[in-house]
């Protein structure tokens, strides 16, 4: 039942799981200001529900996912200060 889940500037390290995808009732995802690194996973973009993500100030590298294109409910995306294309 978790719906916001902002865990920002807490110098979490690493790549994005898989799992965050199974958070269907999230509507806000706040990880900005971290170390995380890899890309984006495909996954993310399952989460329907999602009206906020903040992807900022991190190591994000790759490319953007398509999957995010369809999240229809999305208002507010931030994923700049990475190295991501597309």
């Amino acid at each position: 039942n978790l719906r916001v889940l902002s865990l920002i500037s807490n110098g979490l390290k690493g790549s994005l799981p898989t799992q965050l995808g199974q958070l269907e009732k999230l509507t806000d995802l706040g990880l900005r200001e971290n170390d995380v690194t890899g890309s984006i996973p495909e996954e993310v973009g399952t989460m329907s529900n999602l009206e906020w993500l903040q992807l900022d100030w991190n190591g994000l590298t790759g490319t953007i996912p398509s999957s995010l294109y369809g999240l229809s409910k999305l208002q507010y995306l931030h994923m700049y200060r990475n190295y991501l294309t597309g």
